[in-house]
């Protein structure tokens, strides 16, 4: 059954979170992309995590970033849809 209003769950840092959100019809998972913020996840543990599920597009969670210039590796590191 779809969902009726647009969902959102951020701050995802692990794979059980992230595949019971996408089987619940989540339509976003925000990831913390910020080195050194809390529930960091890395672009290494965020690629294997990326392969285990389907549906929800990909935020990139940018609170607290310091330099514009992180945007670009940011973009290339985790490839997000927001």
């Amino acid at each position: 059954m779809a969902l009726k209003t647009l969902v959102k769950v951020g701050r995802i840092s692990n794979l059980s979170d992230a595949r019971y959100c996408a089987g619940m019809s989540v339509d976003m998972l925000g990831f913390s992309v910020i080195n050194g913020r809390e529930n960091y996840v890395s672009p290494e543990l965020f690629k294997e995590m990326r392969g285990w599920f389907t549906g929800p597009s990909i935020v990139a969670e940018i609170y607290g970033i310091e330099k514009h210039e992180d945007l670009a590796a940011i973009f290339q590191a985790y490839l997000p849809d927001l």
